[in-house]
């Protein structure tokens, strides 16, 4: 009876799953896929670029595409093409840093294409060029360095570091100095050691400062002075000019009006006056000239103190200098 009971429950369960007509149920459909955002459409295009460039061999043109696909639009696959467009064009330090950022892209969505991007990793390790960079103790501390004209912090000289082969500059400078370039060649897993030269500033050199008062002044003199000697010269030239035309009634110096001598005397006072202003503005500018040369302010004074050790005599000798 319990073997009939159960066989009974199975069938009417099997009948029921199966519906009505014993017809399966139909599968729901899948939702529909979200309409694509601008920035969505933007990485599909330069992806599809990417491939055409890959296979054309313009790999500079291929793997700045990928880059910017993956920057639109973040995907493992945009990624991996990045790394592999660089192994094809033999940049194998750059394919290097692609796939180590595919593999942690891989992982944290649990993708099994991790797997595949470590593999990649293991065969490139040997043809990476490695470079170690030496900076001799003693030098300067403030020097700021450049790899390939990028800013590269000095920390990270203490490990060897992963370039491209080819070949790189490594450029340092100091303030107050001119840059001093180190050029180095690289192979296909090559190591290689390099000293880098550091411009030296020179000790006791000061830089003295510009009294700022004096200067500013200087400057206003000089441009208050310029214009006063262009005004000047404009208005004298103006009244030699009715000078000349109020001659015309004094034919050999002998005026037929009072009007007319009346003119030339204002003429003549209004050069005569312009010539005075002009003076003026000649002297403004030598005084701003002078007062420019001379606010360059005085040197710090420099300090000593040397111990005095002789036979009857112990102390200390203090001096100074600017």
């Amino acid at each position: 009876m319990r073997a009939l009971a159960i066989g009974l429950i199975v069938g009417l369960c099997a009948t029921s799953a199966a519906g009505p007509r014993g017809k399966p149920k139909p599968k729901p459909e899948p939702p529909p896929e979200p309409p694509k955002t601008e920035e969505k459409s933007r990485a599909d295009k330069l992806f599809d670029d990417g491939r055409k460039y890959l296979a054309t061999k313009e790999y500079a043109l291929a793997c700045t595409a990928f880059e910017q696909s993956q920057e639109a639009d973040p995907a493992i696959g945009t990624q991996l093409n990045i790394a592999l467009c660089y192994e094809t064009w033999g940049h194998f330090a750059s394919a290097y840093r692609a796939y180590l950022e595919a593999e942690k892209l891989a992982k944290a969505k649990s993708d099994e294409r991790a797997i595949h991007a470590h593999k990649k990793l293991d065969e490139l390790q040997p043809k990476i060029p490695h470079l170690r960079i030496d900076v001799l103790e003693g030098a300067e501390p403030s020097a700021v360095f450049l790899l390939d004209g990028k800013e590269i912090d000095r920390k990270q000289f203490v490990d060897e570091l992963l370039l491209d082969a080819g070949p790189h500059t490594i450029e340092a400078t100091v303030p107050g100095k001119p840059p001093k370039t180190t050029k180095v060649e690289l192979q296909n897993g090559e190591h290689k050691e390099l000293v880098v030269d550091v411009p030296k500033i020179e000790l006791g050199t000061t830089v003295v400062p510009r009294k700022s008062g004096r200067l500013y002044g200087g400057i206003a003199m000089i441009s208050g002075g310029v214009i006063v000697v262009g005004v000047s010269s404009y208005v004298a030239l103006l009244a030699r000019s009715d000078y000349n035309s109020a001659l015309l009634g004094c034919p050999m110096g002998l005026c037929e009006t009072h009007a007319a001598y009346q003119q030339t005397q204002d003429a003549r006072s209004r050069a005569n006056l312009m010539t005075v202003v002009g003076g003026a503005g000649v002297a403004l500018v030598g005084i701003g000239v002078y007062l420019v040369l001379t606010s360059k302010g005085e040197a710090p004074k420099k300090e000593h103190v040397t111990a005095l050790v002789a036979p009857g005599v112990v102390g200390v000798a203090y001096g100074s200098a600017w």
